[in-house]
């Protein structure tokens, strides 16, 4: 007791209290240091960051704008070049995911710094020890930290005997903790989405298939999107841990909880029902962004597939959102291969077999030309006749085609008929009628 009330005495002496400013001032300049030395740091970071933003903007708008040069295109077939630009888009952004969490860690721990230095600061003069025990807390292991300067010897650090204590033996400072809790959540969100980039660009440069390469965005933004919910669970189980340590889990606040939780879970069953489609639907291979899909009554393109809904872009330039728990049937119209799949009806006069023979020979020369060889993966098969009716005659040619190329090998392939149909004179089928009936008595002549 003698000892402790002479070290307080000796600290409001001028000497202690100049030797405490003399080490104040070495502390904040050195804290001023480090800042400086990390916005310099930011700053380059946020110049790369910028960089490869850009960069990423032209991959995107290169893959809305088609190709003039010919030359490539009968080099390198059109998956091919969505393999290289998709390849090439996750690549662009796992290093922004990168860059992403260094910026957001120099960020935190610059922010970290300046709150342990302002309570040091604090620490050094006994008129502002309180404030520095409101934002350090308050230790009872007994541990001394060497370098603080102001705490007793009896007493340990309140932060890092919280840490290493897994908060049993110390209690923190609200302040310091509720910046730990964000600097731990921000920072685990950014890792989280850096290493889901990188798991899924390594995962599909392993594969050998090709739909399991055009995977790769869909599957690391669901990655994502758990990490994120993985992070936000936890973080809501050690802010209730902490209400419970200090006492403000009342027993009505407890009721009050309990009341909420089972109103959410009522409320939350179709979103539940939402996320576990969403999942089915990507570990089965359902459909993926770039797909051309149909579900129930509504097509087009898949803009996005998140753990709640789907997102599709028809070709009126609708957005439509379908709940993934309310997905039944779905048709994926690009899903490895894709299949033109054409029929003809010609008149039931026509010769069948020059017209067969003109249909494979039209699908022929369009599966050897170099434009389209590419997007033709195998030699047309022709199906023959399918129906004879009082319309005509139906003739049916399969032509089997990368993904999402059905439609312009499709429109080429009848462009290209209808010419030859006519030049060779054979006509469409047009439905015929005959009228028969009693025969109309003549006129007599007069």
């Amino acid at each position: 007791m003698r000892k402790s009330l002479l070290v307080s005495w000796e600290e409001r002496q001028p000497p202690a209290l100049w030797q405490a400013a003399r080490r104040g001032g070495l502390g904040l300049l050195l804290l001023s240091l480090a800042s400086a030395l990390g916005v310099v740091i930011q700053k380059r970071l946020y110049g790369a960051y910028q960089v490869l933003t850009a960069r990423l903007r032209q991959v995107i708008q290169e893959e809305h704008t088609p190709d003039e040069d010919s030359s490539s295109r009968e080099s390198e077939s059109v998956i091919l070049q969505v393999q290289r630009r998709l390849s090439v888009r996750m690549t662009l952004r796992q290093r922004l995911s990168l860059i992403s969490f260094y910026r957001s860690s120099l960020f935190w721990v610059q922010c970290l710094l300046w709150a342990c230095g302002v309570a040091w600061l604090a620490g050094l003069f006994y008129w502002s020890r309180p404030f520095s025990n409101w934002v350090f807390g308050i230790s009872v292991r007994g541990m001394s930290t060497t370098g603080m300067g102001f705490a007793p010897e009896n007493q340990g650090w309140a932060p890092l005997d919280w840490v290493m204590t897994l908060g049993q033996e110390a209690t923190i400072g609200i302040p310091l903790l509720i910046l730990f809790l964000a600097m731990l959540t921000r920072i685990s969100i950014r890792a989280g989405n850096f290493f889901s980039d990188q798991y899924v660009n390594r995962w599909a440069h392993l594969q050998d298939d090709t739909r399991a390469r055009l995977r790769g965005p869909t599957l690391s933004r669901a990655l994502r999107a758990w990490v994120r919910v993985g992070v936000y669970l936890i973080l809501g189980m050690v802010i209730f841990y902490q209400l419970h340590q200090l006492g403000a889990l009342t027993q009505a606040v407890a009721i009050l909880l309990g009341f909420l939780s089972f109103a959410l879970s009522l409320a939350s069953q179709s979103l539940l029902k939402d996320l576990i489609g969403g999942l089915m639907i990507l570990i089965e291979d359902q459909y993926a962004v770039g797909d051309v899909v149909s579900i129930g009554d509504q097509s087009g393109l898949v803009e996005s597939v998140g753990l709640r809904v789907t997102q599709l872009r028809n070709l009126d330039g609708e957005l439509i959102s379908i709940p993934n728990g309310t997905i039944d049937t779905v048709r994926n119209l690009s899903s490895s291969w894709s299949r033109v799949n054409y029929a003809l009806t010609v008149s039931i006069a026509a010769d069948v077999d020059a017209v067969m023979a003109l249909m494979e020979s039209v699908a022929q020369d369009l599966y050897h030309e170099p434009p389209w060889a590419d997007r033709i993966l195998e030699p047309p098969e022709m199906l023959g006749i399918d129906e004879i009716a009082h319309s005509g005659v139906l003739i049916r040619i399969l032509i089997k085609t990368q993904p999402l190329q059905q439609w312009p090998v499709g429109r080429e392939y009848r462009r290209r008929l209808k010419q030859a149909l006519d030049a060779s004179g054979i006509a469409v089928g047009v439905p015929r009628l005959d009228l028969v009936g009693p025969a109309l008595p003549r006129t007599p002549a007069l």
